[in-house]
């Protein structure tokens, strides 16, 4: 919206002219919000000497409210900021060189000055006496650039009593009688962009909102406004090529002053203020787009630059659904929620009666738009069973937060829970919205009382494999080198403990295990006599070396014989049973000697000093 038209004189920088300004004093007139929102006209002064600075900012205040008083300006008032620079001329006045071939028609006459001034305004200027216009471009852009450089229209007031302006960039007049209409009209030019509706010659004859060359009343641009207020199609005169160009109206401030500007030319003005201002949304609350619920009902506002009368219609609406009209806030309860995100949108249309224009409505509604979610209630994550056994820990996490609450007092995402409870957890979101879960429930169940007592607490080699008992609660699973299925079977038995699990588990699925000795010892031999394996060990004790003593020969033929220590690990064969065995490597202890032959089994016992 704001804009600054630099001119370059790169000559001049070489110099140091181009960049050469003054700060000068700025006056607010009128201010009525943010200057980056709202539209803002500057007047500067030419011709006013550092001593006239109290009777330019009269004149520019005076201009301002007699501006401000003719509609449209009038109804749009609260859409600008008028701010007055005290630019300081070195000279009072304006120039008049007199080279206008007109000069002398001016009543009454403009005597000849040449003032030194810092803007240069000027009457004479190509050659037409009325025609007042600012020569040194340059001070103008300096001193917006130094002083107010975020303006959408400036004003030139020239300290002169004669008659006098023009448009252009810079909206310029005389404080004259009739400076102040002369002001409006050329502001016509300036920020509208309108032609004069007198012939003012060839050379600006153009095809304008209020100037055409189409008499067609289907096509003509102002179509619209046929026949309201006098509006028609009206032939310009005289000279040159007016003839073929017409008008809208034949008593408007373009034309004549002291009119009314004509609905043609209103219409104009008011589509440039909604093109500057670019929204009638001034500002916003809240002013996050994203909002999360969290309470049981929420104020949004708007701040509106309204016209006046107030033509402003304005539409609240959730998810399409409109809730209020016409009003500049509206409180949303959870009621209105129908979604996890909702979307609330307020919509600002002027429906001023100034345009006419089909295009309006679409081009000139201004929407703005809140997405509202509502507080995401969080979810506990259970990491395993809500049943655990004694002595476990189930984990317990939350869905993603910024802060954590748990019932228990941990406040960290996840936390162990080791005990019979009730768990919620309470989380907080970016904007401080807390949500408390549903609550989840674990159970501790007790773990069995477990006990293993074997019939007796030795039991002979000769009796495996053996069917492990003793183990209570019953039926349930004896475990432990050698055991399958609850049977203890030795691939290689010798003589020790073993170590035996019992492990039970209830009905709960909890479990607990205890563990007891079992000793397998040599026992006397049971078997008749004539199935007795007749073997020993000599000498035994030892200190490393021994042999076997069969007494009968077929028994060695067919030998199988194994060395194991007390631990039942294996530590040599015997393969011949002829010669000595030497053990003198192995430490002093206990070993066993399995002695296989045929069906027949049988283990000797050897000491080792």
């Amino acid at each position: 919206m704001k804009y600054l038209s630099v001119i370059f004189c790169p000559t001049l920088v070489l110099f140091g002219f181009c960049c050469m300004a003054q700060t000068f004093k700025t006056d607010t007139i009128s201010f009525n919000g943010n200057p980056d929102k709202f539209i803002n006209i500057v007047i500067m002064g030419d011709g006013y000497t550092a001593t006239e600075q109290a009777k330019f900012r009269a004149d520019a205040s005076s201009l301002s409210t007699y501006l401000f008083n003719q509609p449209p300006w009038s109804n749009y008032k609260s859409f600008f900021n008028i701010f007055a620079i005290e630019a300081i001329s070195e000279q009072s006045g304006t120039k008049h060189p007199y080279t206008a071939s007109d000069c002398s028609s001016a009543s009454p006459m403009v005597p000849v000055t040449d003032p030194n001034t810092i803007f240069g305004v000027t009457f004479d200027y190509a050659n037409i006496h009325r025609l007042v216009v600012p020569t040194n471009y340059q001070n103008i852009v300096n001193t917006l650039i130094s002083n107010f450089p975020k303006y959408d229209q400036v004003i030139i007031l020239a300290n002169s009593p004669y008659y006098g302006g023009s448009g252009g960039s810079y909206a310029t007049s005389t404080t004259g009688s009739s400076s102040f209409e002369v002001t409006a009209h050329e502001l016509g030019h300036s920020f509208a962009f309108l032609a004069d509706e007198y012939y003012a010659g060839d050379s600006y004859a153009s095809e304008r909102t209020n100037m055409t060359q189409q008499t067609n009343t289907d096509l003509v641009k102002w179509k619209n406004w046929l026949g309201f207020k006098d509006v028609g199609i009206y032939q310009h005169c005289c000279g040159g090529q007016s003839d073929k160009w017409y008008r809208p109206h034949n008593n408007c401030k373009m034309r004549v002053l002291g009119p009314e500007f004509c609905p043609v030319c209103s219409e104009n003005t008011v589509k440039r203020i909604h093109n500057l201002v670019g929204t009638n949304i001034v500002a916003r609350f809240p002013v996050e787009n994203q909002i999360y619920f969290c309470s049981d009902s929420l104020k949004f506002n708007l701040s509106l630059a309204k016209p006046n009368p107030n033509t402003l219609k304005v539409v609240w609406d959730i998810n399409g659904v409109i809730v209020a009209k016409n009003i500049d806030s509206v409180s949303v309860n959870k009621s209105h929620l129908s979604a996890e995100t909702n979307i609330l949108r307020a919509t600002v249309t002027d429906t001023t009666l100034f345009i006419r224009d089909p295009s309006h409505n679409s081009t000139h509604t201004n929407i703005t738009e809140w997405k509202i979610n509502k507080v995401k209630v969080p979810e506990i994550i259970i990491h395993g069973n809500d049943q655990i056994c004694q002595g476990d820990s189930v984990n317990l996490s939350s869905t993603e937060a910024i802060g954590y609450w748990w019932s228990n007092g941990q406040n960290t995402k996840t936390i162990t829970v080791f005990s019979s409870g009730t768990y919620n957890v309470t989380t907080s979101d970016i904007f401080g919205c807390p949500a408390t879960s549903s609550p989840v429930t674990i159970v501790v169940n007790p773990r069995p009382t477990v006990t293993l007592v074997f019939p007796k607490d030795t039991f002979c080699l000769s009796t495996l494999p053996l069917t492990l008992s003793g183990g209570m609660p019953e039926n349930r699973v004896f475990s432990g080198y050698g055991v399958d299925n609850g049977v203890l079977t030795l691939d290689f038995p010798v003589p020790g403990w073993q170590n035996i699990t019992y492990t039970y588990i209830n009905e709960k699925h909890c479990a607990d295990s205890v563990t007891a000795l079992l000793f397998l010892d040599i026992c006397s031999s049971t078997e008749s006599p004539e199935n007795d394996l007749k073997v020993s060990v000599i000498p035994n004790p030892t200190f490393g070396k021994f042999r076997l003593n069969f007494d009968q020969k077929q028994d060695k033929e067919m030998l199988n014989c194994s060395v194991y220590n007390s631990t039942g690990t294996f530590v040599l064969e015997i393969k011949n049973p002829d010669i000595d065995i030497d053990l003198s490597s192995q430490p002093k202890g206990t070993y066993f000697i399995r002695i296989l032959t045929g069906e027949k089994t049988k283990i000797l016992k050897l000491i080792l000093h």
